[in-house]
């Protein structure tokens, strides 16, 4: 994998609040929190036994998965939910962080894989389209009654973890560039109003006009890295794509926190009914 550009880590590695992250499942938890909670409930940490349609001491069902064997997490929150009586009322306390590619242990922190394609299996399982925030109710129920998923190929790991890492690297681009030529304009907003703060012998922001022009190169040069990163990602893994302009990508990721909503909302709507 090509080096970092020079001077351009601190933009790409910083700490940025604006990248979405824990997406799967965030609707289905604001629906959730409006149900009430159902009084006489035997434990809020799992279904009551009344609502089982399925016994899962006795049988489970398969973790539905996509075409590259990572877990479908739609697919299988409305699977789950089909495992229960449609008139019970869920717990909507104690929400927890949910990694849906489980168990932990079977997942290492060694770099793995064939030369040119190396990948932690822990880093993918980590990837934020995998996690999401469920009640606790639900997801014991879902490790109570859904298989194991398997662990995906190394190959299938690495592009995962690659084509969200250039997602976010892209989205992180196009967000800070944003800010920055926010900045500027309101820089030059305050010194039409008062140019007293520039000395006696500037007339112009020179220093200013310099400093947003650098934070842009830098910018830029990131967004171009990125871009190459990507042609080398195979299409079917590729959460964007090389000719969307850098405000379609933006929207792109950002909408990835509720990707798949249509089928979190006919999840909501049954359990609010």
């Amino acid at each position: 994998m090509e080096s970092v550009p020079q001077g351009i880590e601190r933009i790409i590695e910083a700490p940025h609040r604006t990248v979405p992250g824990n997406p799967a499942g965030d609707f289905l938890i604001r629906a959730l929190q409006a149900v009430p909670t159902e009084a006489g409930q035997e434990s809020e940490y799992l279904p009551s036994r009344w609502a089982h349609l399925v016994n899962p001491t006795k049988e489970k069902i398969p973790t539905p998965l996509n075409d590259h064997g990572v877990v479908d997490i739609e697919a299988t929150i409305m699977a789950v939910m089909d495992t229960i009586d449609p008139a019970y009322v869920w717990s909507r306390r104690s929400i927890n962080p949910h990694h849906f590619q489980w168990r932990a242990d079977r997942y290492s922190r060694d770099t793995l894989g064939p030369p040119g394609l190396p990948v932690q299996p822990a880093q993918f399982r980590n990837i934020s389209p995998l996690k999401g925030h469920l009640p606790r109710e639900l997801e014991n129920w879902l490790h109570k009654v859904t298989e194991e998923p398997p662990v995906p190929s190394l190959e299938v790991m690495y592009y995962y973890t690659e084509a969200w890492q250039v997602a976010k690297g892209l989205y992180r681009c196009t967000s800070e560039s944003v800010v920055k030529q926010r900045q500027a304009k309101r820089r030059a907003e305050l010194l039409a109003v008062d140019g007293s703060v520039l000395s006696d012998d500037r007339s112009d922001d020179l220093y200013g006009d310099q400093y947003f022009s650098e934070a842009q190169e830098k910018f830029s040069r990131a967004y171009d890295f990125y871009l190459q990163r990507l042609e080398s990602i195979p299409e079917e893994f590729r959460l964007v794509t090389p000719d969307m302009s850098p405000r379609r990508i933006s929207k792109t990721v950002g909408r990835m926190a509720t990707r798949g909503s249509h089928l979190l909302t006919r999840t909501a709507n049954r359990l609010a009914a």
